[in-house]
């Protein structure tokens, strides 16, 4: 069953984010498991969206470990986009794209999932709130700025209470230009 193969690469991917980075036989093995099982439930049942998120996940995590792993910071780009393929308003998916986009420092990337999320979902906060974070990692914070006033006042879940405080925290704050290069 692929959702056990999924189970597994997520179960994987949460014990790395608490594994020392000192601890790389550990890192490495839990990133092998989880690319492992994401790739299998992808190839066992490859019209599965959420096998694809899987995937590119796991290729994150790979890439975030090792900076050097270039091609698997390429290659989760392929696989979300092959999700959104097969699941263009799944919110979920979606989300983890621009989220993974953003810890590889990747803001251009992340900028068109957020987009998505605030087109299809124009009353949630979280959408705006990961187009803002798309456009402070592009250096442009005027844009990043406009973006804070709708995710601060669009419509929150209970459980954002720490994201929407940082929301109110960053607009209290001037948002300085960002040196160009």
């Amino acid at each position: 069953e692929d959702g056990l193969l999924r189970l597994e690469c997520d179960v994987a991917l949460a014990a790395l984010s608490v594994t020392p980075a000192s601890d790389t036989t550990v890192g490495r093995m839990l990133i092998e498991q989880a690319l492992g099982a994401a790739t299998h439930a992808a190839a066992q049942i490859p019209q599965r969206a959420s096998n694809h998120q899987r995937v590119g996940n796991a290729l994150v995590a790979w890439a975030r470990f090792d900076p050097g792993a270039k091609s698997a910071a390429d290659l989760s780009h392929v696989d979300f986009a092959r999700a959104e393929r097969l699941a263009p308003v799944d919110a979920f998916i979606l989300s983890d794209h621009a989220t993974a986009e953003l810890s590889l420092g990747r803001g251009d990337r992340a900028l068109a999932p957020a987009l998505k999320i605030v087109a299809l979902y124009p009353e949630a906060a979280s959408g705006h709130a990961l187009e803002a974070a798309a456009w402070l990692a592009m250096k442009k914070p005027a844009e990043a700025r406009a973006a804070l006033l709708r995710a601060r006042d669009a419509r929150w879940d209970p459980e954002d209470a720490s994201r929407r405080a940082a929301v109110e925290a960053m607009l209290a704050a001037p948002l300085a230009p960002v040196p160009q290069n």
